[in-house]
């Protein structure tokens, strides 16, 4: 969520309209016109929630220990040493996604999106749930950039998600430019709308990101391409968000040889 250090913006009854219409312009909401079956209805808040310095810190320390979290959970379950971890870690999964989570090409990948829910609570922060889908960080991203444009001072970087997706994703390419496909599969519907948003966002400024549906990718024995404006491209980084299961898969270049195995980036 947002975060304010309580700096004074435009007229608060001005913001929540300003929200709404940044919202149902990036296409991540309908407008409240619509009667399509299916849409939701939301309040807007007049300003982000506010966190003390105190809280801000501690929530940046939040974000190491779960990653270090992940990391303990990570190696017990990939030992094989202790049968009830792994059992007790697939109860709800199925045998695909088992069989996903024990495939050596990502074995030893961590999440690169943490989610956590975290609830305030009179005696400090409770987290009570982790999750590493990225479904929403498009949504807060856009959130983001509206109450920063009406004059809120936020916590992290003015373009900290859209800017911080770009780079990991290079990051995971090893290269600056790759061309990401950020595929939403039909079961995380929910999650296009952002995830087109963001991708425009990021092409706004220059990189190659599309958000697409599997339908639309072509597969040659040389990679995976999409069709751009007439103009087919090779995916060097596919992004498959799913409700299922996230992951990426980065594309050897077409100077390698292409028996070579991708890589895992989040999952």
């Amino acid at each position: 969520m947002s975060c304010t250090t309580g700096q004074k913006s435009e007229a608060r009854g001005h913001i929540g309209q300003r929200v709404e219409f940044s919202l149902v312009d990036a296409g991540i909401w309908q407008e409240a016109s619509q009667t399509l079956e299916g849409r939701r209805d939301h309040l807007v808040s007049a300003e982000p929630f506010v966190l003390s310095r105190v809280q801000l810190e501690t929530l940046e320390l939040l974000g190491k220990a779960i990653l270090a979290f992940y990391g303990a959970v990570n190696r017990l379950y990939s030992a094989r040493e202790f049968d009830w971890v792994r059992e007790y870690l697939d109860i709800g999964k199925g045998e695909e996604i088992v069989r996903h989570a024990g495939m050596k090409y990502h074995r030893q990948k961590l999440p690169c999106i943490l989610r956590p829910d975290v609830l305030v609570t009179p005696g400090g922060f409770a987290v009570t749930e982790l999750d590493s889908v990225p479904g929403g960080f498009g949504h807060l991203e856009c959130l983001s950039t509206t109450y920063r444009e009406a004059g809120f001072d936020l916590a992290g970087h003015p373009d900290g998600v859209a800017e911080g997706f770009r780079r990991m994703i290079a990051e995971a390419a090893g290269y600056d430019d790759p061309v990401c496909a950020i595929v939403v599969s039909d079961e995380s519907e929910d999650y296009r709308p952002e995830m087109r948003y963001l991708a425009r966002t990021l092409r706004g400024r220059g990189a190659r990101f599309f958000c697409v549906h599997p339908k639309e990718l072509a597969f040659t024995e040389d990679g995976l391409y999409l069709e751009v404006e007439a103009q087919r491209l090779r995916i060097d980084v596919l992004c498959i968000v799913s409700t299922s299961f996230s992951t990426c898969r980065i594309s050897p270049r077409p100077s390698l040889s292409p028996t070579r195995p991708g890589r895992s980036w989040w999952s």
